[in-house]
């Protein structure tokens, strides 16, 4: 959605207009507990406001209400709101494996716990993009960035030697992904996809996987 720069004008006058009036209507007491939680929201989805200049309020958590400050939040939302809209590249769970070195059913189960803002809840076995515009969550509370974290990996790897697999370890990547598809269509390739006359765009791109997964894994049997 595209904002002009009359449009952003406007939006900023009416936010200054907002501030004005939340300062002087309401409870004190409740107008605290929205600022708390406005800035708490704007914690959360924009990582990068801890490096704003003129959001210093997040550096001690100090959430006393006043009109400069909810003027602030308010400004900054109509900032980032006025921006264009970009989704970034997005990657699937594998590669979040790979960045963080941990097995796909661990960014699964991170997912679940809501260690990733951004990411709603998958239906089971189905396949998540995530953006790199994702933040994700540490044990400590930290929040980076996906694109940051992927920035990392590919920095290390280049300088680390690259390892090529084992046989072992190359079969066993096969057989888990044949595995996550039968428990994913309820059954073997050649009883479920394989017999369904008219497929889905997710149904006949996860085929065209599958078959190719059995063939290599036939291939290493030879």
């Amino acid at each position: 959605m595209h904002i002009d720069q009359f449009e952003k004008q406007q939006a900023i006058e009416e936010a200054l207009t907002i501030s004005q009036l939340l300062a002087k209507q309401g409870n004190e007491e409740k107008k605290r507990a929205f600022f708390k939680v406005f800035a708490n929201y704007i914690l959360k989805t924009s990582p990068e406001a801890l490096n704003d200049e003129k959001l210093k309020i997040f550096d001690n958590h100090n959430y006393e209400y006043n009109k400069e400050e909810i003027e602030k939040l308010l400004l900054h939302i109509v900032k980032v709101g006025a921006e264009e809209l970009d989704y970034g590249k997005s990657y699937r769970t594998s590669d979040l494996a790979k960045f963080f070195g941990v097995s796909v059913q661990t960014i699964h189960n991170w997912i679940e716990q809501g260690r990733f803002i951004g990411i709603e809840k998958p239906e089971k076995f189905k396949h998540v993009r995530i953006s790199e515009n994702v933040v994700y969550v540490s044990p400590s509370g930290g929040r980076i960035p996906i694109h940051q974290i992927a920035k990392t990996y590919q920095e290390e790897q280049k300088n680390t030697p690259i390892r090529k697999l084992s046989k072992a370890e190359e079969i066993k990547e096969i057989v888990d992904t044949i595995v996550f598809y039968e428990k994913k269509y309820g059954g073997p390739y050649e009883d479920t996809l394989g017999v369904k006359e008219e497929l889905a765009t997710m149904e006949s791109r996860d085929a065209h996987e599958w078959r190719y997964l059995i063939k290599l894994l036939e291939g290493t049997h030879e």
